[in-house]
């Protein structure tokens, strides 16, 4: 399955959203209400803006642990730079039930707007 940042997944090839590439079953073996698997690596990739047919900048595998690690490296900063309070988030460890594909895909763009993915 592919989510992207905008509806469209042509429109994020397009406009270099990010995109995010999965198997349902893979990420969530148990179904979406037991919550993903957080070793399971899915594939985050976007395009050069103007030039969709190119292939993608950036390409690269990670897991929920994977980005949970690279936000709480960075987490003040990130959170800074959404405008949003700690106060407001919701915490990543403690209901990965409640975590949906968006979730990881917005906590995946969000790392990648501050720095990078790779």
């Amino acid at each position: 399955m592919k989510i992207g940042t905008d509806v469209s997944i042509q429109e994020c090839r397009k406009s270099g959203y990010l995109i995010m590439d999965f198997k349902v079953r893979g990420l969530f073996p148990n179904g979406h209400r037991a919550g993903p698997d957080p070793d399971y690596p899915c594939r985050f990739y976007c395009y050069i803006p103007g030039k969709p047919l190119m292939r993608p900048y950036m390409d690269t595998l990670l897991s929920l642990n994977c980005l949970k690690e690279m936000f709480e490296q960075h987490s003040d900063s990130i959170l800074s730079m959404c405008g949003i309070e700690r106060s407001d988030l919701r915490a990543l460890g403690e209901s990965v039930e409640d975590i949906t594909e968006h979730d990881l895909l917005t906590l995946a763009d969000s790392i990648n707007s501050y720095c990078g993915l790779e």
